[in-house]
């Protein structure tokens, strides 16, 4: 347990921080950690354009027909989904191109051709991984809309579809040492 020494000693330290004092410095150190974008909490990148986004959604909006604040959240969330696979499409053609210009200066740093070119070698097997969840968070919304639609048009409604993953680790001898989980 922290003892009360420690938290005023901690306090005293803090006030002789030396991390940006300015707005814009504040701003640039908001996006040190960023690597790739691909699960940032901005939706924008450096090369995005919030019109684009703007347009999309307003596309998806008039495509899907949400009513409610639920059925508009989903739509938002199949709607980021679908951009930020857009981004890993992006940057699958650029690594298979080996762009690395475009890999440091749209999607950000040094960190970048680390995480998906450099050193690792397991470029293609993160971007799948990625892609996967954004897949998994862009349907899982799509039919959790459709189901909520088809219950508001008083439709009969079908539980949600189940989807099974299926995890091999890299030693494993046979069929008996799958791993099965119900997602």
């Amino acid at each position: 347990m922290t003892s009360r020494a420690q938290i005023e000693a901690n306090r005293r330290n803090a006030t002789h921080s030396t991390g940006p004092k300015t707005q814009h410095g504040k701003l640039i150190a908001r996006s040190n950690a960023l690597k790739h974008g691909f699960l940032s909490q901005n939706l924008f990148l450096k090369d995005e354009s919030p019109k684009e986004f703007k347009q999309l959604m307003e596309e998806m909006h008039e495509a899907l027909c949400p009513e409610g604040i639920l059925e508009e959240m989903l739509v938002e969330k199949i709607v980021s989904a679908y951009w930020r696979k857009r981004r890993l499409i992006q940057a699958e053609i650029d690594l298979l191109g080996r762009k690395e210009e475009y890999m440091m200066t749209v999607l950000g740093s040094q960190n970048t051709r680390v995480a998906f070119m450099g050193d690792t070698g397991n470029a293609m097997i993160n971007l799948s991984r990625y892609e996967s969840v954004m897949e998994k968070s862009f349907y899982r919304a799509l039919h959790e809309l459709q189901r909520l639609q088809g219950m508001r048009l008083g439709q009969p409604v079908m539980a949600p579809p189940i989807a099974i993953e299926v995890n091999i680790d890299e030693g494993s001898k046979g069929p008996e040492d799958i791993e099965m989980s119900q997602l």
